[in-house]
């Protein structure tokens, strides 16, 4: 065909003749009839999260459609290159503690984060209900980073702070917080990282909470928990370790990566 007119004007073209059609244009712009006579369903299903007290809700596709298959359904075939790119992210220790909590004759081992930036301490509603813990709930505004102001329903709880070695003991008076109190972040086992650096064979961590996440924030009203009784140092750059009432913690690097993949589509 030339460029100077369209099919449908053009007079040396033949009829279609693709399932009776007479039209002047090519059979091939129609789409193959396995793909104009496919039905595409899925099914969305709600999940909960059991792992938040506030459950989030997730969108699953329970068919078995795939990306790949519904760019097929449409009129246009695509040619769709992936490229992938692979980066590591290496795993850097905020100052982290396991203790116990206990409460009402229950006692769980969580992992906790010595911050002294915050003013009030926070533990995550899941573990207080855990603890079959209970009040009133009260609407909390919090200040955050880039001046920005959170509001949620939290509860004021009473319950038993301890620490693993069993030397420290208190009162741990804490606000609920609906959402994990440093959200997707995982601690470090420093017990297996102590080849980090020959400083860190002297300091003896505890071992973790079975479950990486972290579900306490001890902040400025805990200050008795915060002083410094040891400071053990390596290198330059290095992990630093400290010695707390509630036990050994070490900040940065651990040599742990992780794989970060990246994709495009052109």
């Amino acid at each position: 065909m030339r460029n100077s007119h369209q099919g449908k004007d053009c007079v040396r073209a033949g009829e279609c003749g693709e399932n009776g059609r007479r039209r002047s244009h090519h059979k091939f712009l129609h789409p193959p009839e396995e793909f104009g006579n496919r039905k595409v369903s899925s099914k969305a299903e709600s999940v909960s999260n059991p792992s938040s007290p506030s459950s989030r809700t997730l969108t699953t596709v329970t068919s078995d459609v795939t990306e790949g298959n519904t760019e097929q359904a449409t009129d246009e075939h695509l040619h769709i290159t992936t490229l992938t790119s692979a980066q590591y992210q290496e795993f850097v220790s905020l100052r982290t503690v396991p203790v116990w909590l206990s409460a009402k004759g229950k006692k769980i081992k969580v992992n906790t984060v010595l911050d002294d930036a915050c003013t009030v301490s926070h533990v995550n509603e899941e573990v207080a209900g855990a603890l079959g813990l209970s009040a009133t709930y009260e609407k909390l505004t919090v200040n955050v980073l880039n001046e920005n102001v959170e509001t949620f329903d939290s509860m004021a709880i009473s319950l038993i702070l301890e620490s693993c070695d069993g030397n420290v003991k208190v009162l741990f008076k804490a606000l609920t917080c609906p959402r994990r109190v440093t959200g997707s972040y995982k601690i470090v086992d420093w017990q297996e990282y102590q080849d980090r650096g020959p400083h860190l064979s002297v300091c003896k961590f505890s071992h973790p909470a079975a479950d990486p996440i972290v579900d306490v924030l001890i902040a400025q009203d805990q200050l008795d928990l915060h002083f410094s009784k040891c400071d053990v140092r390596g290198n330059s750059g290095e992990p630093l370790a400290r010695l707390r009432p509630l036990g050994w913690s070490c900040v940065g690097h651990s040599g742990k990566r992780t794989l970060l993949e990246t994709r495009g589509r052109v």
